[in-house]
């Protein structure tokens, strides 16, 4: 005898209305920057080695937890929020420019140059966030 998942409709409740609380808030615009969208980055949570490069798992200004995304190393734009992941975690993979360098050094010499492509706390996204 197969037995399969099934319960009474009695037991089924209508869905509350949509309440303040529950509706979301649309995801800030992106930013024009020299003709290319760019998206702020909160936050670098992660990075990874992926074929010769590094990739950061970033989590976006005003965007859920779900939109977070691995972004290759050379298209983030926020010199500082890398540095001060690099600085907190000091033995997850970086980029070469900050292989030989401490964090502190990197800073006070004012970063590698792919580093210092772009405005501050803000990342190249081609096309358009979902």
């Amino acid at each position: 005898m197969k037995v399969h998942p099934v319960f009474h409709c009695s037991l089924l409740v209508k869905e509350a209305p949509p309440s303040p609380l529950r509706m979301c808030t649309p995801p800030p615009p992106p930013v024009v920057i020299k003709g290319e969208e760019e998206y702020e980055v909160e936050a670098i949570l992660d990075s990874r080695r992926r074929g010769k490069g590094i990739q950061y798992l970033i989590h976006w200004k005003g965007y859920p937890e779900a939109e977070r995304s691995w972004e290759n190393a050379k298209n983030v734009h926020a010199p500082e929020l890398v540095i001060d992941f690099h600085r907190r975690f000091p033995s997850k993979p970086k980029p070469r420019e900050l292989s030989g360098t401490s964090a502190v050094n990197l800073q006070e010499e004012g970063g590698g140059s792919e580093l210092e492509e772009g405005p501050s706390g803000r990342m190249y996204r081609g096309g358009g966030k979902c």
